[in-house]
């Protein structure tokens, strides 16, 4: 049983590389296995097919940063610090994980169908947010509009800064693999969202 749950993972591993480097469509099966070093057939013998063990690596990427935003989003202090912590907790995620931020970068161009049980994930991380946002409303801590909204812009921040690295360094010249510039522009983010939060920025 752990040698099959061994040889589960390290094709997981080896997916979710491939598939971030050369897409879905440029990784194969066979690349796939080799880097796994199991057997050709061990992608239809533990996922099904290529389609299923794509969706089930996009869930193992994805897993741990959902909890680490539900664990950053049911920490103490105020709403909007707690917002402020999810948003840090995201930032530094994607910072840490280029493989993520090419899954990312791929699904926002639509180069694959989004996955039910991925999208399932994502509705976990944005509820944990919008139910930040509704409680800060109710306190008249953070000004009104629709939650979902404002959850999206909240969640923007950390997604746009990170997968559009290289576009920052070419047109801006904002080099976020620098750490120094990789703070302040989490420190620029959160003030961002600090602001756009606020009752006093309502018109």
């Amino acid at each position: 049983m752990n040698e099959l749950r061994d040889t589960k993972t390290r094709l997981l591993e080896a997916a979710t590389a491939l598939f971030a480097e050369k897409g879905y469509r440029g990784a194969s099966v066979r690349e796939i296995t080799t880097r796994a070093e199991a057997n050709l057939g061990a992608v239809t013998y533990h996922f099904g097919s290529k389609a299923a063990l794509y969706e089930e690596a996009l869930q193992f990427a994805l897993q741990p940063l959902v909890q680490q935003i539900l664990e950053a989003a049911a920490t103490t202090g105020t709403p909007t610090e707690r917002i402020l912590a999810v948003a840090t907790t995201h930032f530094s995620f994607l910072s840490e994980r280029p493989g993520l931020r090419q899954l990312f970068l791929q699904l926002l161009q639509g180069d694959v169908t989004f996955p039910e049980r991925v999208a399932a994930l994502a509705r976990r991380m944005i509820a944990a947010i919008g139910e930040l946002v509704v409680v800060g409303q109710s306190e008249g801590t953070i000004r009104h509009g629709d939650p979902r909204l404002l959850t999206v812009s909240i969640m923007a921040q950390p997604i746009m800064l990170n997968v559009l690295r290289p576009m920052l360094r070419v047109g801006p010249q904002i080099d976020l693999d620098d750490p120094e510039t990789r703070q302040r522009a989490l420190a620029n983010a959160l003030r961002f969202i600090r602001a756009g939060l606020d009752p006093a920025t309502e018109v």
